[in-house]
């Protein structure tokens, strides 16, 4: 199963070496060669403290997932109740629409 270094850092907890990223590109909204975000990453690996700390460093909080996905979605999806107050508390749009291509 291949994965991006981005996916790579964010599926080992390694902190240190995405906020160097971070800092080094003056961006949150990294995006790997799959169109993957680094917070749909780190959603979808259980890492709420990276969401926070990309959240707060910038990240864009409706950008949608390499599927058309927004973060917010797959928060209510997955019932994770306390994400999505959070993100909508820190700006995510309730009304985003999903761009899922339906085969």
């Amino acid at each position: 199963d291949f994965c991006s270094p981005f996916e790579s850092y964010v599926r080992s907890g390694n902190t240190e070496i995405i906020k160097y990223l971070i800092n080094k590109y003056k961006t949150a909204n990294l995006i790997d060669e799959g169109n993957k975000t680094l917070i749909q990453m780190s959603y979808k690996e259980g890492n709420s403290e990276l969401v926070t700390y990309l959240i707060e460093n910038g990240a864009d909080i409706n950008t949608k997932s390499d599927v058309g996905e927004p973060i917010l979605m797959t928060a209510c999806q997955n019932k994770d109740y306390e994400m999505v107050k959070y993100l909508i508390e820190n700006g995510a749009d309730p009304n985003i629409t999903a761009e899922v291509i339906l085969h």
